[in-house]
């Protein structure tokens, strides 16, 4: 049995507003961690992605299953939510976002990714990356076909044109991965948005979460190297950090929940979650 402690970092960067949301929840002995980004220029992004957050976990709440079928329905799902919403809010009729997700088996340590967009899931381990989502995006086009490294921090022009979000017209072809081994403690599951990944090389991300250092510690260092290396106008960011270790005993409290959207500046920008056993009566 794994139990995973769990960090959440958010901030506008050099926006005035903030489109990202984020959530965990707990439900039938597996982890669900969901992060959105609300897609640039669509208008209404914010409730976009607080919208499909909200959806996968209170879905998740509702019938918690383990399945890669399962990670696509989520997302199907949220980008249904996207779409009713605006019909319910007519003064965003485009409004739309991206969207990862991963599901994460308590008792097993199996591990699924899911997404759509260029919002990133990666499962790391002392090995470097075990696993990688890929973007819906040019720049990944470009990846494929060998003329830009997946690690690259700036995009090329026209490399953040999506050709799949939550709120299109046609339903998404999500991606859906599942790891090959599951973990066994000590390995770390990082969901973030664009505006997290852009800004850090890859190699250093590896590093900064197998320090060794507290969840709490590694992603504010990761901050730090993130704000000290960003241009005026950056994006918002966020990245949910959730670090496995071997539970002492094996009864987890399926009841947390957790969703997010705090403003920066101060302690609120953080919602630590530690998924604790609890003793049998």
């Amino acid at each position: 049995m794994l139990e995973f402690d769990i960090q959440a970092l958010s901030g506008q960067g050099g926006r005035s507003y903030q489109e990202d949301c984020q959530g965990h929840r707990v439900a039938g002995g597996i982890l669900c961690l969901a992060v959105s980004d609300g897609a640039g220029g669509h208008g209404g992004g914010h409730i976009a992605s607080e919208l499909a957050v909200r959806a996968v976990l209170d879905q998740h709440a509702h019938e918690p299953a383990f399945l890669p079928e399962t990670v696509a329905r989520l997302i199907e799902l949220a980008h249904r939510v996207v779409h009713s919403g605006q019909q319910k809010f007519p003064q965003y009729p485009d409004m739309r976002a991206t969207l990862v997700i991963a599901l994460c088996e308590l008792a097993t340590g199996r591990i699924l990714l899911g997404n759509v967009g260029d919002s990133r899931g990666y499962v790391l381990g002392a090995g470097g990356i075990l696993l990688r989502t890929r973007d819906h995006s040019i720049a990944q086009q470009m990846i494929d076909a060998g003329m830009l490294t997946a690690d690259r921090r700036e995009r090329p022009r026209g490399g953040n044109v999506l050709f799949a979000s939550l709120g299109m017209e046609e339903p998404p072809e999500p991606y859906v991965y599942e790891l090959a081994m599951p973990i066994t403690g000590g390995e770390s599951v990082l969901l973030c948005t664009d505006g997290f990944w852009e800004a850090l090389d890859e190699r250093v991300v590896c590093e900064g979460v197998q320090t060794g250092n507290t969840v709490a510690s590694t992603l504010a260092v990761l901050e730090g190297q993130l704000l000290g290396s960003i241009q005026p106008g950056h994006d918002n960011y966020t990245a949910l950090l959730a670090r496995s270790r071997q539970a002492a005993a094996s009864f987890v409290d399926a009841d947390s929940t957790v969703i997010l959207r705090a403003p920066p500046g101060g302690d609120e920008d953080r919602q630590r979650t530690v998924i604790l056993p609890r003793s049998r009566a």
